[in-house]
């Protein structure tokens, strides 16, 4: 009896050990797997490239404050004398300067004023991105936010999360708007360049 029980328990005892050498090799496996999958996530790696072939001199979120300062005091500039051409600073211009704001600094109230401050005309002059560097450098909404009711802070807030839903539905109008203005000229639409448009 006794060596049956000692048997049993050479047996379960061996068991374990298989079954934790089994989990070893699957711990192994997956961490060979993390370390050697350098293509995730690719999309971003895309982003990567076709933002390095096209702005070549973007800063990044891990850049110095010295660079950032001087591509912000720049997107304003650019941004100021956008309004002179009315169709671009209207149609264009918001998209492209809120998505390199929200690149270099990856806030989303950032983004928010950002896309708010090129959407409204007559706000041109306001330099966002020299603010978001400010922002990121000085911390300065957190230092506001303690002299602020916490009403106020939650309006704040309330009004950025529906600001958000309400840009994304405007930029998707936009875009219905300019695929609609200009199907008839597209081939890939069913339209044709000698589109002509009857009354």
């Amino acid at each position: 009896m006794k060596f049956k029980r000692d048997e049993n328990q050479n047996s379960t005892h061996h068991r374990g050990n298989k079954n934790n050498t089994n989990n070893d090799d699957d711990d192994k496996e997956e961490e060979e797997e993390i370390i050697n999958d350098t293509t995730m996530p690719p999309l971003n790696n895309e982003e990567k490239y076709f933002l390095k072939k096209i702005f070549p001199f973007l800063p990044s979120r891990s850049s110095s404050s010295t660079s950032k300062l001087i591509f912000s005091l720049i997107l304003d500039l650019v941004g100021f004398f956008t309004q002179i051409i009315p169709i671009f600073g209207f149609a264009f211009w918001p998209s492209i300067s809120t998505y390199l704001i929200f690149k270099v600094y990856g806030s989303g109230l950032h983004l928010c004023v950002s896309f708010l401050e090129e959407t409204i005309p007559g706000l041109g002059f306001i330099p966002t991105a020299t603010c978001c560097w400010a922002n990121e450098k000085y911390n300065i909404i957190p230092k506001v936010d303690r002299y602020l009711p916490t009403r106020y802070i939650k309006m704040v807030r309330n009004f950025i999360s529906a600001f958000k839903k309400i840009a994304i539905a405007v930029a998707l109008i936009a875009i219905y708007k300019i695929i609609s203005y200009f199907s008839p000229y597209l081939p890939f639409f069913g339209g044709s360049k000698n589109h002509q448009t009857s009354y």
